[in-house]
């Protein structure tokens, strides 16, 4: 009986990690998606503009209020992909003051787990910079587009940003926790 009922979990534990699996390689293909959609809107967006303004000398008005859109987004969800790729902006010279790379594996923890917080914060900034764009029904000048197709980006961002932060951290506390790491000799 103790037999199946260990096997009844290792199934489930399987099935958990291939759904998690599925969600995060799904998350990494969205991001994708939206960055690739968002960098040709802009690009082509820019050329247009650029041609028509420069070579035709017949500007179009009001394009000023449809980069926003793509730019929004391709901002946010792009420093999301960093963080989802730990590939954003980090000032990492901790290895050229310490030494110890026990001690260095604990720094970074700090640091993940107070971008973390930091993420937090910004999560409820970005919350309420959405609730208000949804509440108050701002509109372009010109072409009339709801603002808060722009500012959904900031909020959508900064969640994913925070999410991966988590990520990040629960990995470097993991990291900290291995004998190995806690035995490392200084180098």
């Amino acid at each position: 009986m103790v037999d199946r009922n260990v096997e009844q979990l290792e199934r489930r534990g399987s099935m958990f990690k291939r759904a998690g699996r599925t969600l995060w390689h799904g998350m990494d293909r969205f991001q994708r998606i939206v960055l690739i959609v968002a960098s040709l809107f802009v690009s082509t967006f820019i050329f247009v503009e650029v041609m028509l303004r420069y070579v035709f000398q017949k500007p179009i008005m009001g394009i000023e209020e449809i980069l926003p859109l793509g730019a929004f987004w391709l901002y946010f969800i792009g420093a999301s992909y960093g963080s989802f790729t730990r590939s954003h902006i980090k000032a990492e010279i901790i290895e050229v003051m310490v030494k110890n790379t026990r001690a260095v594996a604990v720094i970074r923890t700090i640091a993940s787990f107070i971008a973390f917080g930091l993420g937090l914060y910004l999560c409820k900034w970005g919350y309420d910079f959405f609730i208000y764009g949804l509440t108050e029904g701002e509109f372009s000048a010109t072409l009339f587009i709801p603002m808060v197709y722009s500012q959904s980006a900031v909020f959508f961002g900064l969640i994913l940003m925070t999410f991966y932060f988590l990520i990040e951290f629960i990995d470097r506390v993991r990291i900290v926790r291995q004998p190995s790491v806690a035995q490392m000799e200084d180098r």
